[in-house]
């Protein structure tokens, strides 16, 4: 109930980005679309807290795509295999390529667009990404890295 209808966006430059932002803003008119760029780091969190939704344009597993489940809504991303696990290839919000993502993500938006669906699909998210990226996970990965030990998730 305390989130709004906003799509924040990565700042990241792409190809992409303009044409995907147009078709969103033109199907979804009552969207407010917000990249976040030039604003103090606050101002960025309590957008992030209060956005449905969220897009990123760079690497893809970021904050703008993890961070958003963890604080309950749904972010967007093209799957890129240096920073994605594979786990993530089949998900319904990360895409295989940019075309894929503008033919869908209207039409996910509106599906996802009621609080049990949003729930569900955000709880079934962040027990992914925690299963990958545990507490004990990441300590573990810490120490190793500090004895030298280099490893890729």
């Amino acid at each position: 109930e305390e989130k709004r209808d906003l799509l924040i966006v990565s700042p990241d430059s792409s190809p992409h980005r303009e044409a995907v932002l147009r078709k969103i803003s033109t199907a979804l008119p009552q969207l407010q679309i917000r990249i976040i760029e030039r604003m103090p780091f606050e101002e960025y969190l309590n957008l992030a807290q209060v956005a449905k939704w969220s897009l990123t344009f760079g690497e893809g597993l970021d904050d703008y795509f993890i961070g958003t489940f963890y604080r309950g809504g749904v972010g967007f991303a093209v799957f890129n295999q240096e920073f994605f696990t594979s786990e993530f290839k089949g998900l319904r919000t990360v895409y295989p390529n940019w075309e894929t993502l503008a033919a869908r993500i209207i039409g996910e938006i509106e599906s996802l667009d009621n609080k049990e669906a949003m729930e569900s699909y955000s709880a079934q998210v962040r027990l992914l990404i925690t299963r990958i990226w545990s507490p004990d996970r990441t300590r573990t990965a810490l120490r190793e890295f500090y004895q030298g030990i280099f490893t890729l998730p």
